[in-house]
């Protein structure tokens, strides 16, 4: 009986060793990818945990219904933004309203949402990837393939940075 009972303790940690040595290995990458230059250089990007991507969510819902308040929700009282046609300076609610009081209606459909920030730092750049589309009140539509940065800081858009594809193909022919 003592030698059954051994044999089946055996048996147990055999079997037991092998159960857990056959649990798959743990793959995930928790970090990639390394800033370059600027006060964060050296550190690795990581997924950003914060509600910054249901905040965007939230812009572009407001953006498509051409709603102010819900626009700036989010937006710091001035936002500096450098825009793929090339303007680079401050902007505001006010302004913005003044470009929707042009328009007849708006779309912003978006691809792609990726939050991400550097180790070790507060701010949380939101990169999209999008298609705006624009119909003016005078007839004219604008129409962009963008690739966006929206940078917050403490849970609120303080930068944005456009890149248009269309504009992005023109210098390299």
């Amino acid at each position: 009986m003592i030698g059954y009972i051994r044999t089946m303790k055996f048996l147990t940690f055999c079997c037991m060793v092998m159960l857990l040595g056959c649990q798959p290995k743990d793959t995930t990458v928790t970090s990639n990818g390394k800033v370059l230059l600027g006060e964060q250089a050296g550190s690795e990007f990581v997924i950003a945990a914060g509600d910054e991507d249901e905040k965007m969510m939230e812009t572009i819902e407001a953006f498509n219904n051409m709603d102010m308040d819900g626009l700036w929700e989010h937006m710091a009282d001035t936002v500096t933004f450098h825009m793929a046609d090339g303007f680079e300076g401050p902007f505001t609610k006010e302004m913005m309203a003044g470009f929707m009081a042009e328009a007849d209606s708006v779309q912003w459909e978006v691809m792609s949402i990726i939050p991400v920030q550097a180790k070790g730092s507060n701010s949380v750049r939101v990169l999209l990837d999008s298609h705006e589309k624009i119909y003016m009140k005078d007839g004219s539509v604008v129409d962009k393939k963008l690739f966006e940065e929206f940078i917050f800081e403490e849970g609120t858009v303080v930068k944005i940075r456009q890149w248009d594809a269309a504009t992005a193909m023109e210098g390299s022919e």
